[in-house]
């Protein structure tokens, strides 16, 4: 939970950071249809935890 709360002070809401720390604890990404959540995570470290659900085949291709 720090973590989630350490996320949230980047300006993204709790609930939002819940689902981030948690995919940075099991080395994961979440997969979103909320560009505002991506919106607020562009520019910060935690950008790379997640991605577009538009995306997913690009990312599910790549491994």
């Amino acid at each position: 939970m720090p973590r989630a709360v350490e996320i949230a002070d980047t300006g993204i809401i709790i609930y939002d950071a819940l689902f981030i720390s948690l995919a940075e604890a099991t080395h994961t990404i979440v997969t979103t249809a909320d560009d505002r959540l991506l919106r607020a995570l562009k520019g910060t470290p935690f950008a790379v935890l997640a991605r577009h659900i538009s995306n997913v085949e690009d990312f599910v291709s790549s491994r």
